[in-house]
């Protein structure tokens, strides 16, 4: 079994309750055969270096407005604070690094998470790719907490398949 070593650190959410990271964290059976499903995928997307880089700055630009705004006390971004970072990698899987939280979200609210995951993750590519077909683009979504895969989806339309369930 991989073990995987996390910074320990504490993020606290604007409800003021500490949130407790993965110090050290060893995949389990279920993440690691979840992962090699996962890298089998064929996302029908590719993305050279300078192209990744610049949409994942994007990302992460929209992620920290988005935690601006829960902050500053709009609910439809709280959410969002779950979110701890969103990335594509080279093969076109986008990668979502939440709170260990999502698993008690209603499914109305996971619902939207993975909306406004996609969402993001379609205007990154449509904004700074010029990819007019983006937003019609159905995208690989990988919810995980550290090493742990959450959930995982390869066409929004499906759903996203969570663990837990």
């Amino acid at each position: 079994m991989k073990k995987i070593l996390l910074a320990a650190s504490m993020f606290v959410l604007c409800s003021g309750v500490p949130i407790i990271r993965a110090e050290e964290k060893e995949i389990s059976p279920e993440s690691e055969a979840l992962l090699k499903e996962e890298e089998k995928q064929d996302t029908g997307l590719t993305i050279n270096e300078k192209e990744l880089e610049k949409v994942n700055d994007y990302l992460k630009e929209s992620l920290e407005e988005s935690h601006q705004f829960a902050l500053e006390g709009d609910e439809s971004y709280d959410l969002h604070l779950l979110i701890n970072e969103i990335k594509f990698i080279k093969d076109g899987r986008l990668i979502i690094q939440v709170e260990p939280q999502i698993n008690e979200l209603s499914e109305d609210d996971k619902d939207n998470l993975i909306n406004a995951c996609e969402g993001m993750g379609q205007l990154a590519l449509f904004l700074e790719l010029e990819d007019s077909d983006a937003l019609e683009r159905d995208l690989f979504l990988s919810f995980r907490n550290g090493p742990e895969i959450l959930g995982n989806s390869k066409m929004l339309g499906d759903g996203v398949k969570w663990k837990n369930k």
